[in-house]
């Protein structure tokens, strides 16, 4: 299908088509032995026109043409936005083929560059995904030169955004050569372009000339035989939608799961943490170990009712060498502690994260294993630690400074085999890895390793001047499938506290002995600790980015959702750029299909609203609401009035209306009540199936209801 005399091959996954403009004229069709003979009789008095270019079109709605001078065309999206580029070291053997993967069926229009032997190259179009794969195979290696693709110039979108740098800040203006970048306009049409292989190694960046080229970081002069570079352009309508599709088609590509929200202790429980902000970080109680003092922390929580499900322990837990690194990766003595990790967690009693950092100059261990500048690489000092940590009760492994410190040789194995080498360590343990401060090529790895559930998404110690960041930093994890961490607060900063539960990740408190507030973390978590929490991280709307990248003053708006099929409850957080700002909130925008009821939780109001129908509402610094829809029954349900997220599926299992509205509560041991409210044109009656409700409370004027139930046992 790829010569100059093939037709039109075509079917429901796509078409190839060569044209005939070599020996046939404009129009495709036969070539016919008189032309072909024609052309024989004019010899070197008139030379053979050009090869035609090779052009394949994908259910998907993409295209390419390929031509044998090199030069490449990729066209896409709804606004059929067209890339361009070249092969500078020529093209040979042009070739169309088809196949599948992962993402499923494709064709590829597949050639070789340069001399013979040297490299193999293809662009592939899905067919059933909007997405054109650019591979690059080095047959028998050699210097990395000529990175492919190398794009002419990227189409003129207005606006783009991308991270750079540890902890991975957002930027409107800077395009970070590890990260994505992500293109759209004021129609919220967009693409993504990242590597899709060798994250750490990759490079995105534009040349002088004002291109664009992708492949390995340029420090890395050679590569070897067989050595594949994939690059991924993705498509897609909506800003958030586009940016998640693309980051889940990398976690299929490499069949990684991506974690629930309650994935292990510090995605499912409260807990406590001693980093950095946090009230006994490097501090302890006087006259007490580190150790002591955590056994006393969580014995007074316990009286005060506040169920921990796990404890942090910082970099504080183990020996440290004069340039601040780990010299040996074990419990320090006194006055850390008084016995080995092993006996401390036997007497503590819960489950614990252990952080870890950079490989001190003076450590022993460079001696014994493999190393890489700061990190170790050696599989089997992994395997060693991991297998150490696991029998002390350890549950989740915290790798730190991973942008600042923790770096190995910038060579072509060492960065890969430092986060693989953890990763399958820790895997085989069926524990778990967190990120923190992570570049975003570290971000993007991390969708090859399945023990990587969580990451830090912003600085230390969680307060307002980091609400920016951590939005930001959360719309990059939640594409790679990577639960965001705010970082440790204490508990009673409500807004800190519901920012970390509407991150869908960890939840963590600091507090020192007699300043912990029960209430507050009743608000958080049912009385056995479990967190109730939305389904997804939250982030920013595309109205905001949109804003944000134009530069102008406004609000920030994000929201998540609990998610029940075609029921949905949207959680809408709003972060005010001076003393009065406005929201502007309309259902249809935040995903709500027919009428809906606006509530707002930090202020006990609501309001009905039609699909289509703007809610323009002021505020001052922060305001917190939840669009619920008024399903058939003419009910609107709120949930849980005594939760930060009424509706998360840890206290309300599930949700449907079919004209009669059908909801399952989940009670924790020790809890009697749990007080329902909403919105209903009319009293509503209740029937309950195991257990016991109260006599519904209703305003007529207001339509608002609350109606206590009772577990059965």
């Amino acid at each position: 299908g790829a010569a100059a005399g093939s037709g039109r091959l075509s079917g429901d996954r796509g078409e190839i088509i060569a044209p005939m403009s070599a020996f046939g004229g404009p129009g495709r069709g036969r070539v016919t032995p008189m032309a072909i003979l024609g052309s024989a009789l004019l010899g070197s008095a008139s030379a053979l026109p050009a090869a035609p270019p090779l052009a394949i079109r994908s259910a998907s709605g993409l295209e390419v043409t390929v031509s044998p001078d090199g030069t490449w065309n990729v066209t896409g999206g709804a606004k059929r936005w067209k890339f361009r580029g070249e092969v500078a070291a020529g093209l040979r053997g042009l070739a169309a083929s088809a196949g599948s993967d992962a993402l499923g069926a494709y064709r590829e229009a597949a050639f070789s560059v340069g001399e013979p032997g040297g490299r193999r190259a293809a662009i592939r179009l899905y067919e059933k995904v909007p997405a054109a794969m650019f591979v690059s195979t080095f047959e028998t290696g050699g210097a990395n030169v000529d990175p492919f693709p190398t794009f002419r110039a990227l189409p003129r979108v207005p606006y783009h955004l991308s991270w750079e740098g540890a902890f991975f800040p957002s930027s409107f203006t800077k395009l970070g050569a590890d990260a994505p970048w992500v293109f759209f306009d004021g129609d919220r049409d967009a693409f993504v372009l990242s590597a899709a292989s060798h994250f750490v190694l990759a490079r995105t960046r534009q040349g002088r000339d004002g291109g664009v080229e992708c492949g390995i970081d340029p420090m890395i002069r050679e590569i070897p035989p067989g050595y594949e570079q994939r690059t991924i352009l993705f498509f897609g309508a909506g800003i958030g939608t586009t940016l998640d599709a693309w980051g889940s088609a990398l976690t299929v590509l490499s069949g990684k799961p991506r974690p629930p929200a309650d994935d292990g202790p510090e995605l499912a429980l409260l807990g406590y943490w001693t980093d950095n902000g946090a009230g006994y970080y490097y501090k302890s109680l006087p006259g007490r170990t580190a150790g002591e003092t955590l056994l006393e922390v969580a014995s007074r929580f316990r009286r005060e009712g506040i169920p921990l499900g796990y404890v942090q322990l910082d970099s504080w837990w183990y020996p440290k060498g004069r340039d601040g690194g780990f010299l040996d990766y074990r419990a320090a003595g006194p006055p850390i502690f008084d016995s080995d990790l092993r006996d401390f967690q036997k007497k503590l009693g819960l489950p614990l994260l252990v952080h870890g950092r950079w490989l001190s100059r003076e450590s022993p261990i460079r001696g014994e294993w493999k190393t890489s500048d700061r990190v170790v690489v050696d599989r089997r000092w992994w395997a060693k630690i991991a297998g150490e940590l696991s029998e002390a009760g350890v549950s989740t492994f915290e790798q730190d400074w991973l942008g600042v410190r923790a770096l190995p040789e910038r060579n072509l194995s060492d960065p890969e085999a430092f986060l693989g080498e953890m990763a399958r360590a820790f895997a085989e343990r069926s524990m778990r890895v967190q990120y923190c401060m992570a570049f975003p090529g570290d971000m993007l790895e991390s969708t090859l390793y399945p023990s990587v559930t969580t990451c830090r998404v912003s600085g230390d110690r969680f307060d307002k001047s980091k609400w920016a960041a951590f939005f930001h930093g959360s719309l990059l994890a939640r594409a790679v499938g990577l639960r965001p961490w705010a970082d440790v607060f204490r508990s009673r900063e409500l807004e800190n506290l519901l920012l970390a539960l509407l991150s869908s990740g960890v939840v963590g408190i600091g507090d020192t002995i007699g300043e912990e507030d029960p209430a507050a973390a009743r608000l958080a978590a049912r009385a056995d600790g479990v967190l109730v929490k939305p389904d997804l991280p939250i982030v920013p709307t595309d109205e905001t980015l949109i804003r944000e990248a134009k530069g102008r003053a406004g609000p920030l708006i994000a929201t998540t959702l609990s998610d029940f099929g075609e029921w949905k409850a949207i959680y809408v957080f709003a972060v005010g750029a001076g003393t009065k700002d406005e929201a502007i909130l309309t259902p249809r925008d935040l995903g709500i299909r027919g009428p809906s009821f606006l509530f707002r939780v930090d202020g006990g109001e609501g309001r009905r609203l039609k699909e289509t129908e703007t809610c323009r509402t002021r505020f001052s610094g922060s305001a917190y609401w939840i669009l619920v829809p008024e399903g058939p029954s003419g009910v609107a349900f709120l949930g849980d009035e005594g939760k930060l997220v009424p509706v998360g599926r840890k206290r309300i299992a599930s949700v449907a209306d079919d004209g009669t509205l059908r909801v399952r509560v989940l009670f924790a041991p020790g809890e009697d009540a749990v007080r329902l409210h909403g919105f209903a044109r009319k009293r509503p009656e209740v029937e309950v199936e195991a257990g016991k409700a109260e006599p519904i409370e209703y305003e007529p004027r207001t339509g608002e209801f609350r109606l206590p139930v009772r577990p059965a046992s």
